[in-house]
């Protein structure tokens, strides 16, 4: 029988905080995380910082580097690309199921996801980044395939490690066409079109990435 592990709301606290951090984009990829610094700002011993660090790193998050302590990972070229063909994969078949299961109260809201995504300042890359994620997770959870849903969350602590680190890039009028060829498959019920629309979005997004890191 396994061990049994009693949870440790702090430590529970501790991780969660630093994973959404993460994932927010407020700790980049290759930054260093310490341990007493992180300890002090929350008002915590370092024992459950250090457990937290730990989970983080067997997520893939975060790599503990001997004698230099913790970090936020920096994934290679060859994982950006692995994450990025899984990916297309993954919201490929959430838009095609979407255009076919996806109820008005749901349309409605991806409409108002895209339209709030479109509004914000150009600069402001980091509500740009939580607001796209938004619009992309709304239209594959709306597909009603709740395996689905929990492979594409899976999936963002690895997306948050690449976007972290491709701030210049930002909202075009290519990736507007893009999103907007999705939304109208969706809603004109075309599965083959959405699943195409969205593959083709983030297969061009990830061009623009590898581009950048040469």
């Amino acid at each position: 029988m396994l061990e049994f592990e009693r949870p440790n709301s702090i430590r529970e606290a501790a991780y969660k905080h630093l994973r959404d951090s993460i994932l927010a984009g407020f700790l980049a990829p290759g930054k260093r995380v310490s341990e007493p610094a992180i300890a002090e700002q929350l008002g915590l011993s370092r024992t459950p910082i250090r457990e937290a660090l730990q989970y983080l790193a067997k997520e893939g998050l975060v790599e503990m580097i001997p004698n230099k302590g913790a970090r936020v990972k920096l994934l290679s070229l060859e994982e950006i690309k692995e994450v990025y063909e899984v990916r297309a994969v993954l919201e490929a078949e959430g838009a095609r199921l979407a255009a076919l299961y996806c109820n008005p109260q749901q349309l409605a809201e991806i409409e108002t996801l895209l339209h709030n995504l479109n509004q914000i300042d150009p600069e402001d890359y980091l509500a740009q980044r939580q607001a796209d994620m938004a619009f992309h997770a709304a239209f594959v959870s709306a597909g009603q395939n709740q395996t689905l849903k929990r492979l594409f969350n899976d999936l963002q602590g690895s997306l948050s490690l690449v976007r972290g680190y491709t701030s210049r890039l930002s909202q075009t009028p290519e990736t507007q066409s893009q999103h907007a060829a999705i939304l109208r498959s969706i809603t004109h019920q075309q599965p083959e079109e959405a699943a195409q629309a969205a593959r083709t979005h983030v297969l061009y997004f990830l061009d623009l990435i590898l581009a950048g890191q040469h």
